[in-house]
């Protein structure tokens, strides 16, 4: 998305997006190495997005998870520095074995209580995944159920079973350009 950015001259996000791509690049390692909760994943996202955030001076950080990182920014919310999180077929935990595991939000009790209040008060979530993608799960219909109108949701229509990276391998140009203008709307002075 970032030669996007560049190539449509919107300078405020791409800095921002510089900074935040160190980010993303951050939980992809971390979700490699195993996930212990999400706690001691999104801590440190967030110390480093409120850095960011000095660093650009903007209203807030946005983070694009993608796949395993997918849920990450969902947990940021539990912060007010995290202003525009963006799903992208959140895959984790996998969506195999019982229905819950399949809803499953990987937050804790107090922080689906946070995260709910924050989108009572106007924080609006970004969700993006193929509606026959099975390692989504029935995550998108937990969000709803969390998030209320505060969810929006983009439902594309699955022409694989392989169909899964909304915004990289099976990308659809409709949707970058939504998560684009969602971080442009959220982050703008």
């Amino acid at each position: 998305m970032l030669d996007r950015l560049f190539r449509d001259g919107t300078g405020f996000l791409v800095r921002y997006l510089t900074y935040g791509g160190l980010g993303l690049i951050g939980m992809h390692v971390v979700a490699r190495r195993g996930l212990d909760g999400v706690l001691k994943i999104t801590t440190p996202l967030l110390v480093f997005s409120f850095v960011c955030l000095l660093a650009v001076k903007v209203p807030g950080v946005g983070a694009v998870g993608m796949c395993f990182s997918g849920g990450f920014a969902l947990g940021m919310m539990v912060d007010q520095v995290m202003v525009a999180p963006v799903l992208s077929q959140p895959s984790l935990p996998f969506a195999l074995g019982k229905p819950a595991r399949r809803a499953d939000l990987n937050l804790s009790p107090d922080d689906a209580e946070r995260v709910a209040a924050r989108a009572a008060d106007g924080c609006e979530v970004l969700g993006l995944r193929f509606d026959q993608d099975k390692l989504v799960g029935t995550r998108f219909d937990s969000l709803r159920a969390l998030l209320g109108d505060a969810f929006i949701a983009v439902d594309l229509p699955s022409t694989s079973k392989r169909d899964h990276s909304v915004l990289t391998e099976q990308r659809d140009e409709t949707s970058v350009q939504r998560v684009i203008d969602f971080l442009a709307s959220k982050l703008q002075r």
